[in-house]
């Protein structure tokens, strides 16, 4: 179903948290550049899972690529691995989205399509 969706993500240390609201329900996760053999990934991290992602040019978009995954550290197969249609763009002034995740095994779970708007901090109280 359509249901209003915000986006926000700060940074804390080498890492941004992401905190994305659907309808009033929040989910959340971090993303980081991965050290190692992983490097050249972005890894985002769901509780115990890490979503290693190739950030691949294409045009004017930037695709956010599965490479693999992992539970607690272990490897999974990635014929498994969530992914779907991700990527990002400037376009008409804006940062604008779109991201699918779903999978073989549980389908289509999420796609959220928009732009990103700059809030500015509120003042500070006196």
């Amino acid at each position: 179903e359509d249901v209003p969706v915000t986006v926000r993500f700060a940074a804390d240390g080498e890492r941004e948290i992401w905190t994305r609201d659907f309808g009033g329900k929040s989910f959340h996760s971090f993303q980081l550049e991965d050290k190692g053999r992983d490097r050249h990934l972005l890894t985002e991290v769901f509780g115990p899972f890490r979503v290693l992602v190739a950030l691949v040019p294409e045009g004017e978009r930037l695709r956010l690529v599965v490479r693999g995954w992992r539970f607690c550290g272990i490897p999974l197969p990635l014929f498994l691995a969530p992914g779907g249609e991700t990527y990002e763009e400037a376009r008409e002034g804006r940062f604008h989205f779109h991201v699918e995740i779903g999978g073989r095994l549980t389908g289509l779970v999420v796609r959220y399509t928009g732009w990103l708007v700059v809030e500015e901090p509120s003042p500070a109280s006196s």
